[in-house]
């Protein structure tokens, strides 16, 4: 007795659940720990193609199995006409390229007012607003703003569309 081969099918994979959770939210700008605990939605349809998302100035995304359109089944049982996720990404989840968007240098100035701004907000509850320490958080957090606004302006910071790619 012989046995036919087995057809094996992927589930679609818009943000990563499938392979481990995802490594790269907003294109590699956040680890997994941004991602939060309380739920990990994922996707129950069939993947169909193989694809990722690009932008103009030549930045490309990790490959991602995606869904496309279908009926699928609401909470309450009742159907419902789905674009699948490669219309969903092109239509509302391709508006800018994160590294476009998050250069380096904007990324490192970001978690550097971050950390100040924490630090502040502590010598501030315990009553050390105007301490010499919380003067040079300000002045930390305005070199960083200053920085960001010029990054900005010189369009190193800039928006850039993503599109998706097929890809075999």
């Amino acid at each position: 007795m012989s046995t036919a081969p087995a057809v094996t099918t992927r589930r679609c994979n818009p943000y990563g659940h499938e392979t481990g959770g995802p490594r790269h939210l907003l294109g590699g700008v956040y680890g997994p720990e941004y991602e939060g605990a309380l739920y990990k939605w994922q996707c129950e349809r069939a993947a169909e193609i193989r694809c990722r998302m690009t932008c103009q100035c030549g930045h490309k995304g990790q490959v991602m199995e995606l869904c496309g359109p279908g009926i699928v089944i609401d909470a309450q049982g009742r159907p419902f006409t789905h674009p699948g996720h490669v219309a969903e990404l092109s239509k509302r989840g391709s508006d800018s390229c994160p590294v476009c968007m998050f250069p380096p240098e904007a990324r490192e100035l970001a978690a550097t007012a971050e950390s100040a701004q924490l630090r502040l907000g502590h010598l501030e509850s315990i009553g050390y607003a105007l301490s010499p320490q919380a003067r040079s958080l300000r002045v930390t957090l305005e070199a960083a703003a200053t920085r960001l606004d010029e990054l900005n302006l010189t369009g190193r910071i800039h928006k850039c569309p993503l599109t998706i790619t097929e890809i075999s």
